[in-house]
């Protein structure tokens, strides 16, 4: 427990329960020579709420400015309320043990793109984000790699 401008501040949050939603799909590209899959997961997170107590937004709020505002508005850093979190991530997979072995599924190698807007309910949009820390709020990243399972 701490103290931001002589107010008790805890920094406990509890967020309050919201719908998830999620898609998969796992596709063989059974049209192409190779033993190649698509896979795509997709999942949305409604706004959970501040998380933070009353007592809490007060306390920032009478900290010298910190957050001068008790809602999400452009240029207040505290940006107390979550937004819509969304993520997908798709990748093609070439199973390679199939390929030279005939052992399908023991080893694995894929190319993938991964998309996150508002990682963990942040908003993209407010102050602390936007101009303190840019880039934070989104992931947009392109990405390679192997499995090799142990059967």
């Amino acid at each position: 427990m701490g103290y931001v401008c002589g107010c008790q501040f805890t920094g406990d949050q509890t967020f309050k329960t919201v719908p998830h939603l999620e898609l998969q799909i796992i596709e063989p590209l059974t049209f192409v020579a190779w033993p190649v899959t698509w896979s795509s997961f997709t999942a949305v997170n409604f706004p959970k709420g501040t998380g933070l107590s009353q007592a809490n937004i007060s306390a920032l709020q009478a900290s010298a400015g910190w957050c001068n505002a008790p809602t999400n508005v452009g240029g207040n850093p505290c940006s107390a309320e979550t937004k819509t979190e969304v993520f997908s991530e798709n990748r093609l997979t070439l199973d390679i043990g199939k390929l030279y072995w005939s052992n399908p599924g023991v080893w694995e190698t894929y190319v993938g793109y991964r998309y996150w807007q508002n990682k963990f309910g942040t908003d993209h949009n407010a102050g602390l984000f936007a101009n303190l820390t840019p880039n934070t709020s989104i992931e947009s990243t392109a990405f390679i790699g192997t499995t090799y399972h142990w059967k």
